[in-house]
C-alpha cells in the first residue's frame, strides 16, 4: 500500500455498465492482512473478477504488511471497498468517513483450547500462567481479555499473554513452550486447528456468553453516495449469497454468507473501541 510497500494483484479489464458513476480508472479493494498475501489474493480473486465484471473498471486487491500499516493507509486513502476486521471497520467509520455495509452470517469468538495431557479444565486454573494469542492488536485478543476478566484474571497482573503472530503460532507456542499453558484462537480457526493438530489439543469451555462479533465487515468508501453504496451492497449480496462462484468464496472463507451490518453490530463493537483506539495509537 501507499508508503507501506503495498502488494497489488494483477487486474483485466471487463466493459460492463459501470457500477459507480465515478470517471476513475480503477477500482482499490482493501483487505487487511489476516492471511498471507498469496491467500489473499487467491481467495478474493473471485470477487475482484466480480467487481471488474459488474462495475467496467480495473479493479486491483490491495494489502498491507500488517495491522497497523493497513489501519494508517486506510485512513489516509479513499478505497472504494474495504474488507476489514470489526474494530478496525469500526474505526474507520468514526475516524474515516468509511460506511459499513454487510458482514458474514457466522459470528467471530474467541476459544481457549489447551494441550489435551494437561488437566486443565477452567479458565481460573491458568492463573499466573502464559496464554498464547495471535497478535496484540487482533480484536480475538482484546475478546480474550475480557473473557479473562469474567473468569477473574487480569492479562498482564495474574495471567500472561503471549502474542505469537498467528493462530498456528499460538498452537505450537502452547504445546512446545512449558510457560505457554494455553492458546487463545478465533471459532473460525477451530476447524482447521482441530483438523492439523486432532486430539493433541483440547477446548476449554467455560460457562461464558460467547457473544459474537462480525469476522470481517464490508465497508464502502468515504467518496461513494448513497446511491453508489447502495448498488454495491445489492451486487455484493447477490454475488455473495445467490452466485455460484460467490457462494463457493463465502465457503472458503468459512464466512457462509453476508447479510448487511446493523446497529446492533456496530453496539457490540464499541465496547472494544477504546483498546482498539490504543492498540493503534489513535487517540
Amino acid at each position: 500500500m501507499r508508503h507501506t510497500g503495498r502488494v497489488l494483484c494483477l487486474w483485466l479489464l471487463f466493459a460492463c455498465t459501470s457500477l459507480f458513476a465515478q470517471q476513475q480508472d480503477e477500482i482499490e479493494v482493501a483487505i487487511f492482512p489476516y492471511l498471507s498475501v498469496h491467500q489473499l489474493l487467491e481467495l478474493y480473486e473471485p470477487l475482484r473478477k466480480h467487481l471488474e465484471t459488474s462495475s467496467g473498471k480495473r479493479v486491483r486487491l490491495v494489502t498491507a504488511r500488517d495491522f497497523q500499516a493497513f489501519v494508517s493507509d486506510v485512513h489516509q486513502q479513499s478505497y472504494t471497498l474495504v474488507i476489514n476486521a470489526p474494530h478496525m471497520a469500526r474505526l474507520a467509520e468514526l475516524e474515516a468517513g468509511y460506511r459499513a455495509m454487510l458482514r458474514p452470517e457466522i459470528a467471530l469468538y474467541p476459544l481457549v483450547v489447551v494441550d489435551a495431557s494437561e488437566d486443565i479444565q477452567r479458565l481460573a486454573e491458568l492463573r499466573d500462567a502464559s496464554v498464547a494469542t495471535p497478535y496484540a492488536s487482533a480484536i480475538i485478543t482484546m475478546m480474550a481479555a475480557e473473557m479473562m476478566r469474567e473468569a477473574g484474571l487480569e492479562p498482564g497482573t495474574n495471567v500472561h499473554f503471549s502474542h505469537a503472530g498467528s493462530h498456528n503460532n499460538a498452537i505450537e507456542q502452547m504445546l512446545n513452550e512449558s510457560p505457554v499453558k494455553a492458546a487463545v484462537i478465533s471459532s473460525p480457526a477451530f476447524g482447521a486447528v482441530s483438523a492439523r493438530y486432532g486430539e493433541r489439543v483440547r477446548r476449554l469451555l467455560e460457562d461464558h456468553t460467547e457473544r459474537g462479533l462480525p469476522p470481517v465487515v464490508y465497508l464502502a468508501g468515504p467518496h461513494l453516495s448513497d446511491a453508489e453504496r447502495l448498488r454495491l451492497t445489492e451486487s455484493l449480496l447477490q454475488f455473495a449469497n445467490h452466485d455460484p462462484v460467490g457462494q463457493g468464496m463465502m465457503q472458503r472463507a468459512r464466512h457462509m454468507a453476508l447479510r448487511r451490518f446493523t446497529d446492533v453490530d456496530r453496539n457490540e463493537i464499541d465496547r472494544y473501541i477504546p483498546a482498539t483506539r490504543e492498540a493503534f495509537a489513535i487517540p
